[in-house]
């Protein structure tokens, strides 16, 4: 049974975002393991709390993914 696990930050996606990221995710295994793994696909957002998620020594914050998102930034490390 396929289990993908995404990690994202508090507050990053809306309830609606979330839903369409784990439907599209679902799409994409169906098509690689079978149209008969479908109902055994696990998807699973798991929401870090602001402040647990570093990259180089630096925190990331929602801010920052969200200015990453709209091409209005980077990660300075």
């Amino acid at each position: 049974m396929p289990l993908i696990e995404i990690k994202v930050l508090e507050n990053e996606f809306s309830e609606d975002d979330k839903k369409k990221l784990i439907t599209d995710v679902t799409e994409v295994l169906t098509a690689f393991f079978g149209e008969n793994l479908r109902n055994h696909i696990w998807v699973i957002v798991q929401e870090l709390k602001t402040g647990n998620l570093g990259i180089g020594g630096q925190v990331i914050r929602p801010e920052d993914i969200k200015a990453l998102r709209a091409g209005k930034g980077s990660l300075k490390l």
